[in-house]
Parts: structure tokens; C-alpha cells; sequence
């Protein structure tokens, strides 16, 4: 007569429960290599990440030349009120 181990049928549930989850983990695998491969196609480019402002539109034609201002807004030059002489200067 044949003696069967007395830890075989636990042994068979845990192949069972592991085959199953092999093949739910496969159909997985399968779902995002179709949502990547998609996401690959997708013609409105890459986007930027989370946070960052979207890159602007690029400009059409030339760029005009800015317009100078009539004056500039520095401070005007006074006269002199005071005039110091340095040690090493004299």
C-alpha cells in the first residue's frame, strides 16, 4: 500500500492558490503593457510633472524690436557738494 504524506493536500491548496495568482498577476502585466504602450501613442506629447506650469505656445513669426523709452528713470546728476581729498590722492 501507498502511504500518502501527511502534508500533501496543504501543499496542493497553496500550487492552487499560487497558480491563480500567477495568472491574475499575468492579466495584469498584459493590462498595463496595452495602457503603456498607449500612453506611448499619445499625440499630445509627453506632460510635464505635477506642479510645474505647462510649457508655453510657441511664437509664430519674427519677434518685433522693443521700444525705447523717450528717457531713461535714473537718478539725475547733482553738483558736487563737497569735495574730499584722499592721502594718497594728494
Amino acid at each position: 500500500m501507498k502511504k500518502e504524506h501527511p502534508f500533501l493536500p496543504e501543499l496542493m491548496n497553496i500550487i492552487e492558490r499560487q497558480s491563480a495568482e500567477i495568472t491574475r498577476l499575468q492579466e495584469r502585466v498584459e493590462g498595463l503593457e496595452v495602457e503603456l504602450e498607449q500612453a506611448r501613442n499619445d499625440v499630445r506629447g509627453p506632460r510635464p510633472p505635477s506642479g510645474f506650469k505647462p510649457n508655453s505656445p510657441e511664437r509664430k513669426g519674427q519677434a518685433r524690436r522693443r521700444k525705447k523709452r523717450p528717457e531713461g528713470f535714473a537718478r539725475k546728476r547733482s553738483i558736487a557738494s563737497r569735495q574730499v581729498l584722499h592721502a594718497l590722492d594728494g
